[in-house]
């Protein structure tokens, strides 16, 4: 990185986890308790996995709701659909039914180095939009840049360390506690599910 871009990623590290220290307080205390309290709840529901993730795609949903005023991402901006997307066989499955493409079985868990799909478009991305996103993964839901801008956020500049991000952890423990228990859960690349 030369010296002037250099001092652009240090101010843009800067401004990011100040937005993201600002989020963080404007939760609204009831939302911020469900988070806290979503991995319990679903685990003792007597319902399928795809109801539970459901219900979590749902928090989730709300909680980039809360803080779409302290982040870059909009509708057309789609450059984290230009890096790897890790979800699981259950979502993969659910992006078959509804898009009717061909889903490729994957038999174990595929872990990629965080650029092998750098600059690669998702399989659902159509014309820089999503084309699935109601039914999105959990991964594209917990996604999102507190920078201003998406120029971070472009492949080739993506992988920087240091941004301020958000991970919400009540959500996620929920989300691999209810794959943990589907027989046969795998997690991959979208592009694995979906190659080509």
């Amino acid at each position: 990185m030369i010296a002037a871009e250099q001092q652009l990623f240090v101010d843009a590290v800067s401004a990011s986890k100040a937005r993201v220290v600002s989020f963080i307080a404007s939760i609204p205390h009831d939302l911020a308790a469900r988070e806290d309290r979503i991995a319990e709840e679903v685990l003792t529901e007597n319902s399928s996995a795809k109801s539970k993730l459901g219900k979590l795609y749902r928090l989730v949903e709300e909680l980039g709701d809360a803080a779409k005023p302290f982040i870059a991402c909009e509708k057309g901006c789609a450059a984290c659909c230009r890096m790897n997307v890790t979800i699981s066989s259950v979502e993969a499955e659910r992006l078959a039914q509804f898009s009717k493409k061909r889903l490729t079985r994957v038999d174990r868990h595929i872990k990629h180095d965080p650029t092998h799909f750098a600059g690669v478009a998702c399989p659902f991305l159509v014309e820089n939009a999503c084309s699935v996103y109601e039914i999105r993964p959990y991964a594209c839901r917990a996604h999102v840049s507190f920078d201003t801008t998406a120029y971070w956020c472009e492949p080739e500049r993506a992988y920087e360390e240091g941004m301020g991000m958000v991970s919400f952890d009540g959500a996620k423990s929920a989300y691999l506690a209810v794959l943990a228990k589907v027989p046969d859960s795998r997690f991959a690349d979208i592009r694995d599910f979906f190659p080509g």
